[in-house]
């Protein structure tokens, strides 16, 4: 299935290529040799964890949470009831494929090497003019830029991550380069890098989580969660 064309907000070619046993290099491998930073399994892995002792509102539903696009307008969550819902940067062929089943939401985030360090009034233009360019409209909703770890989490980070506290394909490794940890507080539930997927169902129970590893073609295909693509 393809992805978008690459946005600035993606890794370099490289950050994530496959290697022979079929998985790809953790995002910061690129950098340094050092070994990857294991931290202990949450406890209760699997389960919601406990509230993080920080003033960051915890929604009590999903459909309770809500978020401004790059539009500058407020979307509140509960218009996605009954579809299956992705969270991510940025996607375009699968909104396309499941154009009823699926919908994508992209939050550009500029906490992993400064990435998206463009503003909110910049990205939209970027993407349609620069890169991709050639008129590029992503056709699924796109937020303004926000905080996924630490002190300023945006509260769909903290609920997605009270409820799925570790990847499903990555329950051990945060990040191969310490020197990325640029937030804080940080705790094992953060997000590693760009790319972190969380797949919530159709009536907003919080699925799995994915690292930037696995593509979105991997886990998208289980007929118990997506059914049949359109065509």
């Amino acid at each position: 299935m393809a992805l978008a064309p690459r946005h600035r907000s993606l890794p370099a070619p490289g950050w994530t290529a496959p290697v022979s046993s079929g998985r790809a290099l953790d995002p910061a491998h690129h950098v340094g040799t050092g070994k990857p930073l294991r931290l202990p399994a949450a406890a209760g892995e699997g389960k919601a964890a406990a509230p993080a002792a920080m003033s960051i509102p915890i929604a009590k539903s999903f459909y309770d949470l809500s978020a401004t696009s790059l539009q500058g307008e407020r979307v509140d969550f509960n218009v996605f009831r009954g579809r299956v819902v992705l969270i991510e940067n940025v996607l375009n062929q699968l909104q396309a494929r499941y154009p009823r089943r699926l919908v994508v939401l992209g939050f550009p985030c500029n906490q992993f090497g400064f990435q998206e360090n463009s503003t909110n009034e910049e990205i939209l233009s970027i993407l349609k003019h620069v890169r991709p360019g050639g008129g590029f409209e992503p056709n699924f909703t796109l937020f303004q830029k926000c905080q996924v770890n630490g002190a300023d989490t945006h509260p769909v980070f903290a609920y997605l991550k009270l409820h799925l506290p570790a990847p499903a394909d990555e329950a051990v490794t945060l990040m191969s380069e310490p020197r990325f940890l640029a937030w804080s507080p940080i705790r094992r539930s953060d997000i590693s890098w760009n790319f972190e997927k969380f797949l919530v169902g159709p009536e907003g129970e919080p699925f799995r989580r994915y690292s930037p590893r696995t593509p979105p073609n991997r886990f998208l295909a289980p007929q118990a969660v997506m059914g049949s693509p359109r065509g």
